[in-house]
């Protein structure tokens, strides 16, 4: 086993960096945009890997070849970089900074004041040289040098695709890795590398025509299409190709190794080491976490918490994980350090060979792994990490399940597909390859614990080794069409003979921990020349309505009681599960001849992911009297904000000493709270107290007590809140506490640690003021209407602010109000009203 070694080593765009004793805790991200080292073209718009804003490009040499990969910052741990090279935005180039024209501090306006008319101090400058570039055309002789600037943020900036900018760089990065990568690729690949980067304020469409300008079948008619924008002084000698800025070689030293801290870090780089690191732990009753590639921080932020983790191990340099992905007799064998985007390369270049590319999206495995997460997530993120994530989240107790859209696929075709894992037996870690799939997940959901497993690699079967009458449809329904947690994702099976009697397998993730399979029952009768219609598909579906609302019911009251809520109604998602077994079906009937109407026939096609490539056409009459009012400019700034040059306010410099604060937020509707620690009540100054015994970084924790109700800092719409709520919350989200902390994500981290783990609540005892019914949400018109709870136009509280609470028109109508005259209700002031100020 290596000796301790504390020194972290890489590159940044090019330089070494070497840092002694990082924290194991430390994001990519916050040490790039930190006072230190003020690389702040890196934005932080998430922190979830949800928006791409924060891409870099991170580059390893694993079989001694440069391998360049657009990442999310956010999700990477500055200890999972040794020996690696990030390139940030300025480290692509960018346009030169100019020098202050007066840099010197020159005031006018103090008792300390130079007099009006003495000279400036011009002479701090220096000799300065000034070159003039050659003219051409759009230029001018004042026309900047642009031999070092990134030709893809070139291209976004001159195409009008940035407004705030604040993405520009995420796009521009993601784009910069891949173009290097592919220099041929089409129009139609360089739109699929998107999804996981958002823009909420530009549009897609110039920053698409941008990009596609780099694609190898950009033609004279879609340049004919492209608005062409204007320009002012446009700089010179722009690079006509991409390339990403990294030394030839890796940095030499031995790995990471941190202990004895308050978080430790380990990086095997065999199972051995793993095994040696593990036992020890173990007997140190250490918490361990495993990592790889770190996505699932994203998604589980409490997890990493100082509080839940002693120990990281990353397994990123364990031998044994990792390989080449293999095909041998149409099963796929995938390392579980490969990554979703090696993977999904792997399979696309197996349809490739077979000649059936376009056939790729309708194998569930393919199709599962382009529907997980964005490309940048899927640049770190490993077959591996996502099935053990799922695993880990099945049991009770283990925060919100993760359902695995992978996982759901594999588990469909169990018996054929097999897991290769290491499992912990009797103080060791024992290699169990070729184990069936259905095993290993169906003894983790009946009560084996994962953290005696470690998966190695999969092999699955591709939709081209199918045998005759066999086939399977994978769904999924989420917030987003690339979202990694599902709200309802399926595997659906069918195999049938010449008599096409037909045998079902069926498996629904987001139901409850585990893969919830229904009983073989309710498909019974979809089967056989006689059952293999409409009608019958029908009845299958009201089958399969109501088992699976009883199957979230009980998921309700089990497994998902003390999980978040994320407003999906149980009626929702029966009616998803029932509507994907519905598509399949149709599909199905199709497959095997069976008449289907045309209205109900497209119900049966997987469209998703063959859509044509997008285009778009503006049309403007510029008014030349008015120039340049109404002519096609790019704004001045735009280049500076797709290169990372532009300082938004938070990316300012602040104060030594500065501490940042995150809200603790009530997460009751209406109830009284107190603190807790370890489920026993404490006062505001002892839980402060635990917290910082507890997180190094926790500096205070500010209350009500600390900024008591006065009469001038209520807040809220009617103004009647106080800013810190005082013994009882009255919604969801109300502020309670203000964490100070030394860092962004500390605060952040412990800000939500003591949402979740710090606050008892109880129900409001309003001393008879209020009838017990008032505890229960109002959820409709009807309801509010019922009790009289409508806003009044003047509430007690705040009498001096008036609520409109009806918009009167012509010839409106106020009859849903009721026969009666409406008398709103007004809450008892929290506080003593205010006296007007003429008292």
């Amino acid at each position: 086993m290596p000796n301790p070694n504390s020194t972290l080593q890489f590159y940044l765009n090019g330089e070494t960096v070497v840092i002694e004793n990082p924290s194991p805790s430390a994001l990519l991200v916050d040490y790039l945009r930190s006072p230190e080292v003020r690389l702040t073209g890196t934005k932080k718009p998430c922190g979830q890997g949800g928006c791409g804003g924060c891409t870099v490009i991170l580059s390893d040499w694993p079989s001694g070849q440069i391998r360049s990969r657009a990442i999310n910052s956010c999700l990477r741990r500055l200890c999972s970089l040794n020996g690696m090279a990030i390139t940030t935005i300025e480290g692509t180039g960018g346009l030169p900074t100019d020098i202050a024209v007066y840099p010197a501090h020159h005031p006018t306006a103090s008792r300390w004041a130079a007099p009006f008319n003495a000279p400036l101090p011009l002479n701090l400058l220096g000799d300065v040289k000034t070159t003039v570039m050659d003219t051409a055309p759009g230029a001018s002789a004042s026309s900047p040098d642009g031999s070092h600037v990134n030709p893809v943020a070139y291209s976004l900036a001159t195409n009008n695709g940035s407004q705030c900018g604040y993405c520009s760089v995420g796009f521009v990065m993601n784009m910069s890795e891949f173009i290097t990568n592919n220099p041929q690729a089409t129009k139609r690949q360089i739109e699929g590398i998107f999804d996981g980067n958002l823009c909420r304020c530009t549009g897609y469409r110039p920053i698409l025509t941008a990009m596609e300008t780099w694609a190898s079948d950009w033609d004279a008619a879609d340049e004919q299409n492209r608005m062409k924008c204007l320009q002012d002084n446009l700089p010179l000698h722009v690079p006509k190709t991409m390339t990403i800025p990294v030394p030839a070689t890796p940095l030499s030293g031995p790995p990471l190794w941190i202990e004895g801290t308050g978080i430790e870090w380990f990086a095997p780089s065999n199972i051995t080491d793993v095994e040696t690191i593990d036992l020890t732990l173990r007997s140190q009753s250490k918490k361990i976490r495993f990592i790889h590639g770190g996505t699932s921080y994203g998604i589980y932020k409490t997890e990493f918490a100082e509080a839940e983790v002693d120990a990281f191990i990353d397994l990123a340099g364990v031998t044994e994980l990792h390989g080449d992905i293999s095909s041998k007799a149409g099963n796929l064998h995938i390392p579980a350090g490969a990554t979703y985007s090696q993977a999904i390369d792997a399979i696309q270049a197996i349809y490739d060979a077979a000649g059936r590319s376009d056939e790729a999206l309708s194998d569930p495995i393919f199709y599962m792994l382009k529907r997980t997460a964005g490309r940048i997530v899927r640049n770190a993120a490993t077959i591996g990490g996502n099935l053990m994530l799922y695993l880990h989240h099945i049991a009770n107790g283990t925060g919100d399940p993760f359902p695995s859209d992978l996982a759901t696929a594999v588990y469909n075709d169990a018996m054929s597909c097999s897991i290769d894992v290491y499992n912990y037996s009797n103080g060791a870690w024992v290699p169990s390859p070729n184990t069936v799939l259905k095993d290993v997940f169906d003894g983790v959901a009946n009560g084996q614990s994962p953290d005696d497993l470690i998966i190695s690699g999969i092999t699955v079967p591709l939709a081209l080794s199918y045998r005759d009458r066999h086939f399977v449809v994978a769904q999924k329904t989420a917030l987003r069409e690339v979202n990694s947690h599902s709200i309802i994702n399926s595997s659906i099976a069918f195999d049938w003979d010449v008599f096409q009697n037909m045998t079902t397998s069926v498996h629904f993730g987001g139901v409850d921990g585990a893969i919830w399979t229904p009983d073989g029952g309710v498909f019974s009768a979809f089967t056989g020349l006689s059952g293999l219609n409409l009608t019958t598909l029908s009845k299958v579906c009201s089958n399969l309505y109501a088992a699976a609302t009883n199957a979230l019911q009980q998921a309700a009251q089990g497994r998902m009681l003390d999980t978040t809520d994320e407003g999906f109604t149980i009626e929702f998602k029966a009616q998803l599960i029932a509507g994907m077994f519905f598509k399949a079906g149709i599909a199905l009937l199709l497959k095997v001849g069976v008449s289907v109407p045309s209205e109900l026939a497209s119900a049966g096609e997987i469209t998703w992911g063959t859509w044509p490539v997008s285009g778009g056409h503006q049309d403007y009459a510029a008014q030349d009297y008015k120039a340049p009012v109404g002519q096609p400019y790019i704004k001045a700034t735009a280049l500076e904000q797709c290169s990372g040059r532009t300082h938004y306010t938070h990316e300012l410099a602040y104060p030594q000493g500065t501490l940042h604060a995150a809200f603790v937020q009530s997460r009751s509707a209406l109830a009284e709270f107190n603190f807790q620690w370890v489920n026993a009540p404490v006062a505001a100054n002892e839980l402060s107290d635990h917290l910082t015994a507890t997180f190094p970084a926790f500096r205070r924790l500010i209350t009500y007590t600390d900024v008591p109700i006065q009469s001038a800092n209520f807040q809220g719409m009617g103004g009647d809140q106080p800013l810190f709520a005082v013994d009882k919350v009255l919604y969801a989200g109300q502020a309670i506490a203000l964490v100070l902390a030394d860092t962004e994500q500390d605060a952040n981290l412990i800000a939500e640690y003591v949402s979740a783990k710090c606050l008892a609540y109880m129900p409001i005892d309003w001393g008879g003021a209020w009838d017990a019914s008032w505890q229960n949400p109002i959820l409709t018109l009807e309801d509010a209407i019922q009790k009289g709870s409508v806003f009044p136009d003047t509430p007690q509280a705040v009498p001096y602010l008036c609520h409109i609470w009806q918009v009167r028109r012509l010839r409106s109508r106020m009859d849903w109000a009721g026969p009666r005259q409406l008398q709103p209700i007004s809450m008892p002031p929290l506080r003593p009203t205010r006296k007007p100020l003429t008292e």
